[in-house]
């Protein structure tokens, strides 16, 4: 554990920032959101990467739990002797898709889409199941045409910045990928502190925040977002 200034306490987990890059390879139609299509196609072919056949839906039959990819990334583990952990059912997967801002639903063989992933803790140890679900994922298809597509890049991005390093190339993992731009507690702590004391957040999805008929906010913080202060704006 690390403490920051406030006397928080930090986990030690290492995480990586990666943005994905892939290529349509016919016409498709995706929807307007793709976090869900992304994060589901790919639970199901990161089970088929890492787990026998005979586990493929029955996770939970699993004998072998305590060494399975799938298990720890998409079933993860109560981490023992973590109290504020004890309460919750499901604890935070080691993972994080950050969906395309690309809304658009009709696309052309050859158009390509852009999307985050970020690594956190012993999700950062399964890089390699990782990318080779995505090119899987490639081959099943995405949207309801089951539309296949080719995992083009992937680049690891440097700390607080929107550019990194590419670490796979068409299929092949570039040598670069054994030196990988972590953040760690310590870093997170300092960049923490170098952010002004007052945030402004912005609304990109203006319905997701606002709409009184589809507001994903508890009602008990709805009034915090619509203060006329300019707390949030969009």
């Amino acid at each position: 554990m690390s403490t920051d200034s406030a006397g928080l306490a930090l986990p030690d987990l290492p995480i990586l920032r990666l943005r994905l890059t892939i290529r349509l390879l016919i016409d498709a139609f995706l929807p307007a959101y793709k976090g869900a299509m992304l994060r589901g196609g790919f639970g199901y072919a990161f089970q088929r990467a890492s787990c026998l056949q005979a586990c493929w839906g029955r996770s939970h039959e699993c004998t072998i739990t305590p060494f399975c990819p799938y298990c720890w990334v998409f079933e993860t583990p109560h981490p023992p002797d973590v109290a504020h952990l004890h309460d919750l059912r499901d604890v935070p997967r080691p993972f994080v898709i950050a969906a395309p801002d690309d809304t658009r639903t009709r696309y052309a063989a050859g158009d390509a889409l852009e999307f985050g992933l970020t690594l956190i803790g012993r999700g950062v140890e399964y890089l390699p199941y990782f990318l080779f679900s995505f090119e899987r994922l490639g081959v099943m298809g995405l949207g309801r045409d089951h539309a296949p597509f080719r995992l083009e890049r992937v680049e690891a991005l440097h700390p607080w910045q929107p550019t990194g390093t590419v670490i796979y190339q068409d299929g092949q993992v570039l040598q670069g990928a054994g030196h990988l731009p972590f953040i760690d507690a310590t870093a997170l702590s300092a960049y923490a502190q170098s952010l002004p004391a007052d945030l402004r957040l912005s609304c990109t999805r203006h319905s997701a925040f606002v709409s009184e008929e589809k507001c994903c906010i508890p009602s008990t913080c709805r009034r915090w977002f619509a203060r006329p202060a300019g707390v949030l704006t969009h």
